[in-house]
């Protein structure tokens, strides 16, 4: 943080992505679970089958963990930064030299 408040509205989306994120996992753990319990108790799951199903949500939660928060790409820190590109590549025509990359001291 700078001081201001400036970041504050990207604060809040992240805070909705993760709160969306942990409400996803807790129903990834749940359903498997209760699946597994109801069919040891109910349709007569063997051992391995209740094994099985009650260890998806670790596949699972694993999967949503790897999931992107932010499916943007994040913009550069310093916005002027693409300008000073643009001008050190562009000449005075407006148009890219040979595409060739000149580094910005």
């Amino acid at each position: 943080m700078d001081g201001n408040l400036m970041h504050i509205i990207d604060l809040m989306e992240l805070s909705r992505k993760l709160d969306k994120n942990l409400s996803r996992s807790l129903i990834l753990n749940i359903i498997p679970n209760a699946i597994a319990l109801n069919g040891v108790l109910f349709f007569r799951f063997g051992m391995l089958t209740s094994i099985l199903v009650s260890q998806s949500p670790l596949v699972l939660g694993t999967i949503n963990a790897l999931l992107p928060v932010n499916d943007k790409p994040s913009d550069s820190p310093d916005p002027l930064a693409d300008d000073k590109v643009m001008q050190v590549l562009s000449d005075n025509t407006g148009s890219i030299k040979d595409n060739s990359l000149i580094a910005v001291q």
